[in-house]
């Protein structure tokens, strides 16, 4: 069954984030966001979000606008040097937001969530922004396995590595890479016969001329 996404316009999170920071119980701000008496009050149900997944959208971004520092970095298996590396913050600042006697800015806890992948949102539901991202991060994976396999997933290794050159292309490839393309097959069922005959080669010229496929032949 297909699962629909869920996409809340950057504005309306932001200001839902906001509202979650000024509420330290979970069911006053569950209260300040879903009761029309409300001033703070947002319509979730015209974003296609149902009871549950009001819910649970409103608890993932309560979680994580008051996330301890110190709790984040033990769930993530991060250390305290790697963030104050990565972010050029002091560590003395790092230490005091894991401590209690200093505390990291929801903005900023945000902003390092999104840079090390955490979800604040359940899955299915995303922002603007974090769908921009997401499909972005897709369309980047299927173009890599596009250029790997030329778009065919179930390719041949053997057929591709090897078909792809005829005779002439042969000719013309150094030597490295002439290695590298018997490196992809597999010698066990492939043989050189099998090669010299797919490709119409003269054995016995080839290997004078290069001697250097002797060690595929072993």
């Amino acid at each position: 069954m297909k699962v629909n996404n869920i996409i809340i316009p950057d504005r309306i999170f932001h200001k839902i984030w906001n509202v979650s920071c000024d509420y330290e119980e979970f069911s006053s701000f569950y209260n300040s966001i879903t009761s029309i008496k409300s001033k703070e009050y947002i319509d979730l149900y015209k974003y296609a979000l149902d009871l549950d997944l009001i819910y649970d959208t409103l608890r993932y971004i309560h979680k994580y606008s008051h996330y301890c520092f110190s709790d984040f970095l033990d769930d993530n298996k991060i250390k305290k040097a790697s963030i104050s590396h990565r972010f050029c913050i002091p560590i003395r600042t790092i230490e005091n937001w894991c401590n209690g006697s200093g505390k990291c800015a929801p903005y900023i806890m945000l902003m390092i969530l999104e840079c090390y992948n955490v979800k604040y949102l359940p899955d299915n539901v995303y922002t603007d922004s974090l769908w921009k991202k997401f499909n972005t991060s897709k369309e980047n994976s299927k173009k890599k396995i596009n250029k790997k396999t030329n778009g065919n997933i179930n390719e041949n290794p053997n057929e591709n590595n090897i078909e792809k050159y005829n005779k002439e292309d042969l000719g013309k490839l150094p030597l490295d890479d002439i290695d590298d393309l018997l490196d992809n097959i597999n010698l066990e069922t492939f043989s050189l016969r099998d090669f010299e005959q797919t490709h119409s080669i003269d054995n016995s010229s080839f290997l004078s001329d290069t001697d250097y496929l002797r060690k595929h032949m072993k």
